[in-house]
């Protein structure tokens, strides 16, 4: 079980707004258990990493 930490409802219509990040890039230094049994969706998969992500300004928030 995950959550997201989100600041608004989710709005299919703002995806293209949103920042994401790969849930699985080691820069995160996160170790998941059973990640080679997660269900993951194709979109998740390719999130960008740390490094490539642009953060949001504070007039995106």
């Amino acid at each position: 079980s995950y959550s997201y930490l989100v600041n608004d409802y989710w709005a299919l219509e703002l995806k293209p707004k949103y920042a994401f990040v790969n849930y699985a890039d080691p820069a995160l230094g996160i170790e998941w258990e059973n990640l080679a049994e997660a269900e993951v969706s194709e979109a998740d998969k390719h999130h960008p990493l740390l490094r490539d992500v642009k953060p949001l300004t504070k007039d995106e928030l």
